[in-house]
């Protein structure tokens, strides 16, 4: 069995069946099991790579080319752009259950909450328009789906909301893996639509900045971590170690360079709690290790699983950039957070105050010219306008003004290579790389390392970093 080690490859997964189980088993694919590369038996939540399909399931069900219903046997399915004109032209032999678009909520609260979205609510016009233009022998030759008449769903639906018709055709739905020769992604109007949108959904996508999977969290904590993140740290650290404090948060640790300075720097009573999504991350955190126990826990900042006013301290490094809704994470914090509490966070300045990430973004721009990598720009540097942030804190629950100060540093290595390593392959940028071709790592990472050598010279390199810090009161 293949495994989806990314979120790539996952998607190009569900591209290629049309239709995938999110992770029940049936007559469909399950892309849990692919994510796993071997049949998972229970749930997936205990198996060994539990937190990389939960995050990469997610990054999946975000994506503008799937969406997610009860399609089979009430299950969540995943189905594909490239089949929603022939779902769209079937739909009477569908119960209306089935075709209800499912969506997720997390709310500010924390609670996750699930949203129906009836069809055909949920189907784009341009679809519409091809469905349309499709016979129903056409549409069953695209999609194998043999579903039963409305009239047969309706005899086998069982009372109540949780159960579902059974889909009538394992065998059919099955052979689904054989669409990708009938009709080839970008062979439909939507399919294109998408893709042009679409090196940005599947080669540099927002679902995907957030992955640190694979090899990423060694080269991110041996490289990454001297290379920018110390000085920060230590900085941010300071600040916290000032105040009286009984119980601190932090969220996005990464693999721990602050969770470290912490532990060392807080006196013994004060309790450490240190989160991350990506459980990955926190396996290189423990293997590392802290001066004195820490509490290390897996978790997302959009939903914290904590009770309110929990903490006297919320701490964050250069990780709200990558939350997809800043407001609502910064709600979660105010949340867990005492009436005297603070959250004291820094992100990075515009890249081009950044001179080793701006230098390997413009590099990689001339090797990939039709379809650079926007990870650095996109993502850790995306995040830098002032009132931007204390807008999204405003609307968090914070009542008053943020102090944000502006801080400079170096960042040194002891070679190019280094630095490029760094960068090329200790973050997601590596995703959006190997996107465009797994053995296209290397070479990126040689052009990285030639550009920041002729920006900073031979031998050791060193250069400016600039990043925000801010604190702000309940």
């Amino acid at each position: 069995m293949n495994t989806c080690a990314t979120a790539a490859d996952a998607l190009a997964f569900v591209r290629e069946h049309g239709v995938v189980l999110a992770s029940a088993k049936a007559s469909a694919p399950s892309l849990s099991e692919a994510i796993a590369g071997q049949p998972i038996r229970g749930s997936w939540w205990a198996h060994p790579k539990g937190r990389c399909i939960y995050a990469i399931l997610r990054a999946v069900t975000e994506s503008e080319q799937v969406l997610v219903f009860r399609l089979i046997n009430g299950k969540i399915t995943l189905v594909h752009c490239r089949l929603w004109p022939s779902l769209a032209r079937l739909a009477g032999r569908f119960a209306p259950e089935q075709l209800a678009q499912v969506r997720e909520e997390h709310t500010a609260s924390g609670r996750h909450v699930s949203h129906e979205v009836p069809f055909p609510q949920w189907v784009p016009a341009g679809v519409i328009e091809e469905a349309n233009a499709l016979s129903d022998q056409d549409a069953l030759a695209a999609g194998a789906w043999l579903p039963p008449s409305r009239s047969q769903a309706k005899k086998v639906r069982p009372a109540g909301p949780s159960r579902w018709p059974r889909h009538r055709d394992a065998q059919a739905l099955h052979r689904a893996g054989s669409l990708q020769q009938a009709a080839p992604f970008g062979g439909c109007s939507s399919c294109r639509t998408l893709e042009r949108r679409g090196r940005e959904n599947i080669l540099s996508s927002p679902d995907t900045d957030k992955v640190f999977t694979g090899s990423i969290p060694k080269l991110y904590e041996e490289c990454l971590v001297p290379l920018i993140f110390e000085p920060y740290a230590a900085d941010l650290v300071n600040r916290v170690a000032s105040r009286s404090l009984a119980r601190v948060l932090e969220i996005a640790a990464g693999t721990g360079v602050v969770t470290r300075k912490l532990a060392s720097a807080l006196p013994q009573s004060v309790s450490i709690v240190a989160t991350d999504l990506n459980q990955p991350m926190l396996d290189m955190a423990c293997e590392v290790g802290t001066k004195r126990p820490v509490e290390w826990r897996q978790a997302d900042a959009m939903r914290l699983p904590f009770e309110d006013s929990a903490f006297d301290a919320v701490v964050c490094q250069f990780g709200v950039m990558f939350f997809p809704d800043k407001a609502k994470a910064f709600s979660e914090v105010r949340r867990v957070l005492t009436s005297e509490g603070v959250f004291i966070f820094n992100v990075w300045d515009r890249i081009e105050e950044n001179e080793f990430a701006h230098t390997v973004s413009t590099a990689l721009e001339s090797l990939f010219p039709e379809d650079p990598p926007r990870f650095m720009a996109r993502t850790p540097h995306g995040y830098c306008d002032l009132a931007a942030i204390a807008r999204d804190l405003k609307t968090g629950g914070f009542g008053s003004s943020p102090h944000i100060s502006t801080v400079a540093a170096r960042s040194r290595a002891t070679s190019s290579r280094v630095a490029a390593i760094a960068y090329c392959q200790g973050t997601p940028l590596r995703g959006e790389i190997e996107a465009r071709g797994k053995s296209r790592l290397g070479e990126a990472t040689d052009v990285a390392a030639a550009a920041i050598a002729r920006r900073f010279g031979p031998g050791p390199v060193d250069g400016k970093t600039q990043a925000h810090v801010v604190t702000v009161e309940c």
